[in-house]
Protein backbone atom coordinates (compact mmCIF):
# COMPACT_ATOMS: atom_id res chain seq x y z
CA UNK A 1 0.00 0.00 0.00
CA UNK A 2 1.23 3.64 -1.02
CA UNK A 3 1.85 5.67 2.28
CA UNK A 4 2.06 8.77 -0.28
CA UNK A 5 0.42 9.14 -3.81
CA UNK A 6 -0.80 11.93 -5.89
CA UNK A 7 -1.57 12.77 -9.77
CA UNK A 8 -1.66 16.46 -11.12
CA UNK A 9 -1.33 17.37 -14.79
CA UNK A 10 1.74 19.72 -16.02
CA UNK A 11 2.16 21.64 -19.07
CA UNK A 12 1.38 19.73 -22.01
CA UNK A 13 5.16 21.30 -24.03
CA UNK A 14 7.13 19.38 -21.25
CA UNK A 15 8.58 16.14 -22.68
CA UNK A 16 10.35 13.33 -20.99
CA UNK A 17 13.48 15.25 -21.33
CA UNK A 18 12.37 17.75 -19.09
CA UNK A 19 10.82 15.62 -17.11
CA UNK A 20 14.09 13.32 -16.72
CA UNK A 21 16.28 16.44 -15.62
CA UNK A 22 14.12 16.86 -12.75
CA UNK A 23 14.18 14.14 -11.58
CA UNK A 24 17.93 13.89 -12.17
CA UNK A 25 17.84 17.01 -9.67
CA UNK A 26 15.73 15.68 -7.23
CA UNK A 27 17.44 12.35 -6.83
CA UNK A 28 21.34 13.77 -6.69
CA UNK A 29 20.18 16.91 -4.72
CA UNK A 30 18.73 14.67 -1.87
CA UNK A 31 20.23 14.03 1.27
CA UNK A 32 19.30 10.35 1.20
CA UNK A 33 21.55 9.27 -2.20
CA UNK A 34 24.99 7.80 -1.99
CA UNK A 35 24.59 8.48 -6.12
CA UNK A 36 26.89 11.52 -6.86
CA UNK A 37 27.14 12.75 -10.70
CA UNK A 38 29.79 10.62 -11.50
CA UNK A 39 27.37 7.26 -10.44
CA UNK A 40 24.38 8.89 -12.75
CA UNK A 41 24.18 7.58 -16.38
CA UNK A 42 22.38 9.43 -18.86
CA UNK A 43 21.61 5.93 -20.57
CA UNK A 44 18.91 5.78 -17.83
CA UNK A 45 16.22 7.28 -20.30
CA UNK A 46 17.37 5.84 -23.55
CA UNK A 47 18.31 1.96 -23.09
CA UNK A 48 16.69 1.30 -19.52
CA UNK A 49 19.74 0.62 -17.92
CA UNK A 50 18.97 0.28 -14.43
CA UNK A 51 22.09 2.21 -11.74
CA UNK A 52 22.79 0.39 -8.86
CA UNK A 53 24.87 1.21 -5.63
CA UNK A 54 24.70 -0.03 -2.16
CA UNK A 55 21.48 -0.30 -1.01
CA UNK A 56 20.29 2.00 -3.78
CA UNK A 57 18.46 1.25 -6.90
CA UNK A 58 17.02 3.28 -9.75
CA UNK A 59 15.41 1.80 -12.76
CA UNK A 60 13.13 3.36 -15.44
CA UNK A 61 10.96 2.49 -18.15
CA UNK A 62 10.33 4.68 -21.27
CA UNK A 63 8.26 4.40 -24.25
CA UNK A 64 7.66 6.94 -27.45
CA UNK A 65 5.06 6.92 -30.06
CA UNK A 66 3.12 8.77 -32.23
CA UNK A 67 0.50 9.18 -29.78
CA UNK A 68 2.00 9.55 -26.96
CA UNK A 69 5.61 10.14 -24.76
CA UNK A 70 5.97 7.89 -21.37
CA UNK A 71 8.70 7.17 -18.94
CA UNK A 72 8.75 5.96 -15.23
CA UNK A 73 11.46 6.00 -12.49
CA UNK A 74 11.43 3.94 -9.67
CA UNK A 75 14.36 4.49 -6.86
CA UNK A 76 14.23 2.29 -4.36
CA UNK A 77 16.20 2.74 -0.88
CA UNK A 78 17.09 2.04 2.50
CA UNK A 79 17.54 4.46 5.32
CA UNK A 80 19.53 4.41 8.75
CA UNK A 81 16.97 2.40 10.60
CA UNK A 82 16.29 -0.27 8.00
CA UNK A 83 12.94 0.57 6.68
CA UNK A 84 13.04 0.03 2.50
CA UNK A 85 11.27 2.89 1.00
CA UNK A 86 10.26 3.06 -3.14
CA UNK A 87 9.44 6.30 -4.96
CA UNK A 88 8.01 6.11 -7.97
CA UNK A 89 7.43 9.18 -10.45
CA UNK A 90 5.34 8.43 -13.96
CA UNK A 91 4.98 11.29 -16.89
CA UNK A 92 2.57 10.62 -19.48
CA UNK A 93 2.09 12.96 -22.06
CA UNK A 94 -0.34 12.56 -24.75
CA UNK A 95 -1.84 14.35 -27.66
CA UNK A 96 -4.16 16.03 -25.60
CA UNK A 97 -2.32 16.74 -21.81
CA UNK A 98 0.20 15.62 -19.32
CA UNK A 99 0.28 14.03 -16.34
CA UNK A 100 2.57 13.38 -13.33
CA UNK A 101 2.02 10.69 -10.46
CA UNK A 102 3.96 10.48 -7.74
CA UNK A 103 4.26 7.00 -5.55
CA UNK A 104 6.20 6.41 -2.10
CA UNK A 105 5.92 3.00 -0.52
CA UNK A 106 7.77 1.75 2.76
CA UNK A 107 8.35 -1.60 4.47
CA UNK A 108 10.57 -2.62 7.19
CA UNK A 109 13.13 -6.03 7.40
CA UNK A 110 12.56 -5.64 11.00
CA UNK A 111 9.36 -6.40 13.39
CA UNK A 112 8.16 -2.62 13.87
CA UNK A 113 5.00 -2.11 15.22
CA UNK A 114 4.50 1.38 14.11
CA UNK A 115 6.17 2.15 9.89
CA UNK A 116 6.86 6.24 10.11
CA UNK A 117 4.99 8.27 7.88
CA UNK A 118 5.35 9.12 4.21
CA UNK A 119 5.74 13.19 4.10
CA UNK A 120 5.03 14.76 0.33
CA UNK A 121 8.41 14.41 -1.12
CA UNK A 122 10.40 17.04 -2.31
CA UNK A 123 9.88 15.74 -6.02
CA UNK A 124 6.31 16.78 -6.17
CA UNK A 125 6.72 20.39 -4.95
CA UNK A 126 9.97 20.45 -7.76
CA UNK A 127 8.02 18.83 -10.97
CA UNK A 128 5.81 21.87 -10.49
CA UNK A 129 8.20 24.43 -10.28
CA UNK A 130 10.13 23.28 -13.07
CA UNK A 131 7.46 21.38 -15.37
CA UNK A 132 4.47 24.01 -14.35
CA UNK A 133 1.17 22.74 -13.05
CA UNK A 134 -1.65 22.96 -15.75
CA UNK A 135 -5.56 23.24 -15.92
CA UNK A 136 -7.00 20.98 -13.91
CA UNK A 137 -10.85 21.29 -15.33
CA UNK A 138 -11.83 24.81 -14.27
CA UNK A 139 -8.56 25.17 -11.77
CA UNK A 140 -5.17 25.36 -12.37
CA UNK A 141 -2.49 23.32 -10.30
CA UNK A 142 -0.96 25.69 -8.00
CA UNK A 143 1.05 26.55 -4.60
CA UNK A 144 -1.08 29.50 -4.36
CA UNK A 145 -4.84 29.39 -3.40
CA UNK A 146 -7.54 30.34 -5.43
CA UNK A 147 -9.59 33.09 -4.33
CA UNK A 148 -12.97 33.65 -5.39
CA UNK A 149 -14.38 37.41 -5.54
CA UNK A 150 -17.91 38.25 -4.72
CA UNK A 151 -19.53 37.86 -8.50
CA UNK A 152 -18.08 33.70 -8.54
CA UNK A 153 -20.86 32.32 -6.79
CA UNK A 154 -21.84 29.93 -9.85
CA UNK A 155 -17.88 29.30 -10.21
CA UNK A 156 -18.22 28.21 -6.67
CA UNK A 157 -21.79 25.95 -6.93
CA UNK A 158 -20.16 23.89 -9.57
CA UNK A 159 -16.62 23.41 -7.27
CA UNK A 160 -19.37 22.14 -4.76
CA UNK A 161 -21.63 20.48 -6.31
CA UNK A 162 -19.00 18.46 -8.95
CA UNK A 163 -19.40 19.86 -11.93
CA UNK A 164 -15.64 21.79 -12.05
CA UNK A 165 -14.13 18.58 -13.82
CA UNK A 166 -11.15 18.60 -11.26
CA UNK A 167 -9.34 15.21 -11.33
CA UNK A 168 -8.39 16.80 -8.01
CA UNK A 169 -10.44 17.18 -4.69
CA UNK A 170 -11.28 20.84 -3.52
CA UNK A 171 -10.07 22.08 0.01
CA UNK A 172 -12.89 25.35 0.47
CA UNK A 173 -12.22 27.89 2.61
CA UNK A 174 -15.35 29.33 3.97
CA UNK A 175 -15.48 32.85 5.50
CA UNK A 176 -16.60 33.20 8.92
CA UNK A 177 -19.08 35.48 10.89
CA UNK A 178 -16.76 38.35 10.80
CA UNK A 179 -15.34 37.58 6.81
CA UNK A 180 -12.37 36.12 8.53
CA UNK A 181 -10.78 32.54 7.84
CA UNK A 182 -10.47 29.36 10.16
CA UNK A 183 -6.97 28.68 8.74
CA UNK A 184 -4.34 30.36 6.98
CA UNK A 185 -5.29 29.42 3.44
CA UNK A 186 -1.66 30.48 1.47
CA UNK A 187 0.53 27.92 3.94
CA UNK A 188 -2.87 25.24 3.42
CA UNK A 189 -2.16 25.62 -0.34
CA UNK A 190 1.35 25.29 0.10
CA UNK A 191 1.43 22.12 1.71
CA UNK A 192 -1.14 20.64 -0.50
CA UNK A 193 0.22 21.73 -3.69
CA UNK A 194 -0.18 19.06 -6.34
CA UNK A 195 -2.68 17.45 -4.17
CA UNK A 196 -5.51 19.25 -3.82
CA UNK A 197 -6.97 22.60 -5.09
CA UNK A 198 -7.56 25.57 -2.39
CA UNK A 199 -9.94 28.01 -2.71
CA UNK A 200 -10.73 30.80 -0.68
CA UNK A 201 -14.55 32.40 -0.13
CA UNK A 202 -14.62 36.20 0.07
CA UNK A 203 -17.20 36.41 2.80
CA UNK A 204 -19.66 35.76 5.00
CA UNK A 205 -22.68 37.30 2.22
CA UNK A 206 -20.88 35.22 -0.46
CA UNK A 207 -21.99 31.73 1.75
CA UNK A 208 -25.56 32.76 1.84
CA UNK A 209 -25.68 33.85 -1.46
CA UNK A 210 -23.95 29.98 -2.15
CA UNK A 211 -26.48 28.20 0.16
CA UNK A 212 -29.14 28.95 -2.22
CA UNK A 213 -27.47 27.49 -5.29
CA UNK A 214 -25.99 24.44 -3.52
CA UNK A 215 -29.19 23.33 -1.56
CA UNK A 216 -26.97 24.26 1.60
CA UNK A 217 -24.08 21.60 0.84
CA UNK A 218 -21.57 23.98 1.55
CA UNK A 219 -19.59 24.41 4.26
CA UNK A 220 -19.78 27.95 6.06
CA UNK A 221 -18.67 30.09 9.02
CA UNK A 222 -15.00 29.55 8.64
CA UNK A 223 -15.52 25.82 8.41
CA UNK A 224 -12.88 24.00 5.95
CA UNK A 225 -14.87 21.68 3.42
CA UNK A 226 -13.18 18.82 1.27
CA UNK A 227 -14.79 18.18 -1.37
CA UNK A 228 -14.14 15.33 -3.68
CA UNK A 229 -14.95 14.83 -7.88
CA UNK A 230 -18.01 14.43 -9.28
CA UNK A 231 -19.77 15.13 -5.81
CA UNK A 232 -18.53 11.78 -4.26
CA UNK A 233 -18.55 13.23 -0.78
CA UNK A 234 -17.63 16.30 1.38
CA UNK A 235 -15.64 16.41 4.90
CA UNK A 236 -16.24 18.96 7.42
CA UNK A 237 -13.28 20.23 9.58
CA UNK A 238 -13.39 23.48 11.81
CA UNK A 239 -12.05 24.56 15.50
CA UNK A 240 -15.31 22.77 17.88
CA UNK A 241 -15.20 19.75 20.09
CA UNK A 242 -12.26 17.62 18.51
CA UNK A 243 -9.74 20.20 16.60
CA UNK A 244 -9.32 23.02 19.28
CA UNK A 245 -7.59 25.28 16.98
CA UNK A 246 -6.86 26.87 13.18
CA UNK A 247 -3.47 25.11 13.47
CA UNK A 248 -5.47 21.97 14.57
CA UNK A 249 -7.61 22.44 11.69
CA UNK A 250 -4.48 22.89 9.15
CA UNK A 251 -3.02 19.40 10.48
CA UNK A 252 -6.42 17.61 9.86
CA UNK A 253 -7.03 18.78 6.51
CA UNK A 254 -3.75 18.09 5.27
CA UNK A 255 -3.68 14.83 7.07
CA UNK A 256 -7.35 13.85 5.65
CA UNK A 257 -6.13 14.77 2.01
CA UNK A 258 -3.06 12.79 2.32
CA UNK A 259 -4.48 9.95 3.55
CA UNK A 260 -7.48 9.64 0.72
CA UNK A 261 -5.08 10.49 -1.96
CA UNK A 262 -3.09 7.24 -0.53
CA UNK A 263 -5.48 4.83 -1.22
CA UNK A 264 -7.51 6.49 -4.45
CA UNK A 265 -7.38 4.50 -7.58
CA UNK A 266 -5.10 5.83 -9.71
CA UNK A 267 -5.48 7.17 -13.20
CA UNK A 268 -4.42 3.67 -15.46
CA UNK A 269 -2.57 6.04 -18.12
CA UNK A 270 0.23 7.56 -15.14
CA UNK A 271 1.17 3.69 -13.36
CA UNK A 272 3.62 1.12 -13.47
CA UNK A 273 2.00 -1.23 -14.83
CA UNK A 274 0.51 0.94 -17.88
CA UNK A 275 4.00 1.66 -18.82
CA UNK A 276 4.96 -2.10 -18.25
CA UNK A 277 2.15 -3.29 -20.34
CA UNK A 278 2.99 -0.78 -23.29
CA UNK A 279 6.52 -2.26 -23.49
CA UNK A 280 5.64 -5.65 -23.45
CA UNK A 281 3.31 -4.59 -26.24
CA UNK A 282 5.53 -2.71 -28.37
CA UNK A 283 7.92 -5.62 -28.37
CA UNK A 284 5.96 -8.23 -29.45
CA UNK A 285 4.80 -6.02 -32.17
CA UNK A 286 8.60 -5.57 -32.49
CA UNK A 287 8.83 -9.38 -32.57
CA UNK A 288 5.79 -9.95 -35.28
CA UNK A 289 7.15 -7.18 -37.27
CA UNK A 290 10.64 -9.17 -37.65
CA UNK A 291 8.47 -12.38 -39.21
CA UNK A 292 9.98 -14.30 -36.18
CA UNK A 293 7.44 -17.37 -36.09
CA UNK A 294 8.69 -19.15 -32.71
CA UNK A 295 6.59 -16.73 -30.53
CA UNK A 296 3.69 -16.85 -32.25
CA UNK A 297 2.53 -19.57 -29.94
CA UNK A 298 4.10 -17.28 -27.13
CA UNK A 299 1.47 -14.45 -28.45
CA UNK A 300 -1.59 -16.06 -28.67
CA UNK A 301 -1.49 -17.27 -25.14
CA UNK A 302 0.20 -14.34 -24.11
CA UNK A 303 -3.50 -12.50 -25.60
CA UNK A 304 -5.16 -15.04 -24.33
CA UNK A 305 -4.51 -14.21 -20.64
CA UNK A 306 -4.13 -10.85 -21.08
CA UNK A 307 -8.18 -10.87 -21.76
CA UNK A 308 -8.93 -12.45 -19.08
CA UNK A 309 -6.53 -10.22 -16.53
CA UNK A 310 -8.32 -7.19 -17.62
CA UNK A 311 -11.79 -8.71 -17.69
CA UNK A 312 -10.93 -9.78 -13.90
CA UNK A 313 -9.74 -6.33 -13.63
CA UNK A 314 -12.50 -4.67 -14.64
CA UNK A 315 -14.54 -6.78 -12.14
CA UNK A 316 -12.36 -5.33 -9.48
CA UNK A 317 -12.71 -1.83 -10.41
CA UNK A 318 -16.46 -1.95 -10.37
CA UNK A 319 -15.98 -3.56 -7.15
CA UNK A 320 -13.72 -1.26 -5.88
CA UNK A 321 -16.47 2.10 -7.32
CA UNK A 322 -19.15 0.33 -5.76
CA UNK A 323 -16.97 0.26 -2.15
CA UNK A 324 -16.01 4.34 -2.75
CA UNK A 325 -19.55 4.92 -3.79
CA UNK A 326 -20.57 3.62 -0.16
CA UNK A 327 -17.20 5.20 1.18
CA UNK A 328 -18.13 8.49 0.17
CA UNK A 329 -22.31 8.43 0.84
CA UNK A 330 -21.07 7.30 4.65
CA UNK A 331 -19.15 10.34 4.57
CA UNK A 332 -21.43 13.04 3.60
CA UNK A 333 -23.55 11.40 5.81
CA UNK A 334 -21.72 11.78 8.66
CA UNK A 335 -20.68 15.18 7.43
CA UNK A 336 -24.18 16.08 7.33
CA UNK A 337 -24.55 15.87 11.26
CA UNK A 338 -22.66 19.21 11.23
CA UNK A 339 -20.83 20.17 14.42
CA UNK A 340 -23.67 21.75 15.77
CA UNK A 341 -24.93 18.84 17.24
CA UNK A 342 -26.99 15.08 16.69
CA UNK A 343 -28.92 16.48 13.92
CA UNK A 344 -29.12 17.90 9.67
CA UNK A 345 -29.69 21.38 9.76
CA UNK A 346 -31.60 21.38 6.67
CA UNK A 347 -31.90 24.35 4.60
CA UNK A 348 -30.87 27.10 7.47
CA UNK A 349 -27.33 27.29 8.55
CA UNK A 350 -25.75 29.36 11.31
CA UNK A 351 -26.07 32.89 11.30
CA UNK A 352 -23.83 33.88 14.29
CA UNK A 353 -21.20 31.48 15.72
CA UNK A 354 -22.97 28.60 17.92
CA UNK A 355 -26.50 29.46 16.75
CA UNK A 356 -28.14 26.40 15.77
CA UNK A 357 -26.73 24.19 18.65
CA UNK A 358 -28.03 27.02 21.33
CA UNK A 359 -31.35 26.90 19.42
CA UNK A 360 -31.40 22.59 19.85
CA UNK A 361 -30.17 22.45 23.40
CA UNK A 362 -32.62 25.10 24.76
CA UNK A 363 -35.64 23.12 22.79
CA UNK A 364 -34.42 19.84 24.41
CA UNK A 365 -34.23 21.68 28.03
CA UNK A 366 -37.47 22.89 27.53
CA UNK A 367 -39.11 19.65 26.05
CA UNK A 368 -37.43 18.00 29.06
CA UNK A 369 -38.78 20.35 31.65
CA UNK A 370 -42.52 20.33 30.44
CA UNK A 371 -43.10 17.72 28.01
CA UNK A 372 -42.40 14.73 29.54
CA UNK A 373 -43.02 12.46 32.37
CA UNK A 374 -40.52 12.65 35.26
CA UNK A 375 -38.22 9.51 35.48
CA UNK A 376 -39.74 8.47 32.39
CA UNK A 377 -37.40 6.96 29.28
CA UNK A 378 -37.50 10.46 27.25
CA UNK A 379 -36.42 12.14 30.39
CA UNK A 380 -33.59 10.15 30.57
CA UNK A 381 -32.51 10.32 26.71
CA UNK A 382 -32.82 14.42 26.86
CA UNK A 383 -30.78 14.87 30.26
CA UNK A 384 -28.01 12.18 28.82
CA UNK A 385 -27.69 14.69 25.76
CA UNK A 386 -28.20 18.04 27.51
CA UNK A 387 -25.81 17.19 29.62
CA UNK A 388 -23.15 15.80 27.01
CA UNK A 389 -23.59 18.74 24.74
CA UNK A 390 -22.37 21.96 27.33
CA UNK A 391 -22.55 25.16 25.16
CA UNK A 392 -22.65 29.06 25.96
CA UNK A 393 -25.82 30.04 25.59
CA UNK A 394 -25.23 32.14 21.99
CA UNK A 395 -28.55 33.68 21.29
CA UNK A 396 -29.21 34.88 25.25
CA UNK A 397 -25.16 36.88 24.65
CA UNK A 398 -26.16 37.91 20.81
CA UNK A 399 -29.50 39.34 23.01
CA UNK A 400 -28.05 41.11 25.64
CA UNK A 401 -25.80 42.79 23.40
CA UNK A 402 -28.68 44.13 21.46
CA UNK A 403 -30.14 45.86 24.26
CA UNK A 404 -26.93 47.53 25.48
CA UNK A 405 -26.24 48.86 21.72
CA UNK A 406 -29.57 50.00 21.17
CA UNK A 407 -30.33 51.12 25.25
CA UNK A 408 -31.27 54.79 25.63
CA UNK A 409 -30.70 55.09 21.67
CA UNK A 410 -33.52 58.01 20.05
CA UNK A 411 -31.93 56.93 16.62
CA UNK A 412 -28.32 55.56 14.36
CA UNK A 413 -25.53 57.44 15.07
CA UNK A 414 -22.04 56.72 14.53
CA UNK A 415 -21.01 54.85 17.33
CA UNK A 416 -24.57 52.84 17.13
CA UNK A 417 -24.01 51.82 13.82
CA UNK A 418 -20.42 50.78 13.87
CA UNK A 419 -21.73 48.67 16.70
CA UNK A 420 -24.56 47.28 15.17
CA UNK A 421 -22.47 46.20 11.68
CA UNK A 422 -20.33 44.24 13.89
CA UNK A 423 -23.15 42.46 15.26
CA UNK A 424 -24.02 41.23 11.31
CA UNK A 425 -27.07 44.37 10.62
CA UNK A 426 -26.59 45.92 7.56
CA UNK A 427 -28.23 49.29 7.97
CA UNK A 428 -30.27 51.49 5.02
CA UNK A 429 -32.42 54.22 4.84
CA UNK A 430 -35.76 54.06 3.89
CA UNK A 431 -38.34 57.28 4.50
CA UNK A 432 -38.27 57.93 8.01
CA UNK A 433 -36.95 54.83 9.11
CA UNK A 434 -33.46 52.54 9.10
CA UNK A 435 -33.97 49.02 7.69
CA UNK A 436 -31.56 46.60 9.23
CA UNK A 437 -31.54 43.36 7.79
CA UNK A 438 -29.38 40.78 9.81
CA UNK A 439 -26.13 38.56 8.03
CA UNK A 440 -27.93 39.75 4.53
CA UNK A 441 -31.39 37.47 5.24
CA UNK A 442 -34.33 39.64 3.75
CA UNK A 443 -36.66 37.61 6.31
CA UNK A 444 -35.07 39.08 9.13
CA UNK A 445 -35.62 43.14 8.24
CA UNK A 446 -36.48 45.27 10.63
CA UNK A 447 -37.47 49.20 11.20
CA UNK A 448 -35.47 51.61 13.65
CA UNK A 449 -36.89 55.22 13.73
CA UNK A 450 -34.50 58.03 12.32
CA UNK A 451 -35.27 59.98 15.42
CA UNK A 452 -37.63 59.19 18.62
CA UNK A 453 -38.46 61.58 21.34
CA UNK A 454 -38.64 58.48 23.28
CA UNK A 455 -35.84 57.23 25.27
CA UNK A 456 -37.35 53.57 25.88
CA UNK A 457 -37.51 52.98 21.75
CA UNK A 458 -34.31 51.70 21.79
CA UNK A 459 -34.84 49.31 24.40
CA UNK A 460 -38.25 47.91 22.73
CA UNK A 461 -37.02 47.83 19.32
CA UNK A 462 -34.19 45.47 21.19
CA UNK A 463 -36.74 43.87 23.07
CA UNK A 464 -39.13 43.32 19.30
CA UNK A 465 -35.81 42.29 17.45
CA UNK A 466 -34.34 39.77 19.80
CA UNK A 467 -37.77 38.01 20.36
CA UNK A 468 -37.72 37.54 17.02
CA UNK A 469 -34.05 37.02 15.96
CA UNK A 470 -32.83 35.50 19.32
Amino acid sequence: MFSFATEFPIGRQNSIQEFASAIRVWILGSRYTTLSEGDWSESIWQQEWPIRKGDELIDSLILKSDEEQVAAIRWDNKDEKDILWAASVIFNRNKSDAWVRIEVSRQSELTVANLPDAKKPVVVEMLLSKLGGASDGMLRVSDTPHRLSDIDVEIAADMITGKANCRLPIVYVSAGFHDDHGVKSTSLASKLSGMAHVVVEPNFYFSRRLRIEVDSKNVYGGTVGIYWPDAAGRRSLSVGRALESPEEVHDAVVDEVTKALANRRPLERITWFYVQELKSRQRIEELKASGSREVDEYIENFSSENVALKEQLAGAKRDIERLESAYCQLQEEVSGFDPHGLLRSGSEQDLYPGEIRSILRSALEYAKEKQVFPDSRREHVLSAITGANSFEDAPKSMAERLKKILKGAKGIDNKTRRNLKEMGFEITEEGKHHKLIFRGDERYTYSFPKSSSDWRGGMNSAKDIGRSLF
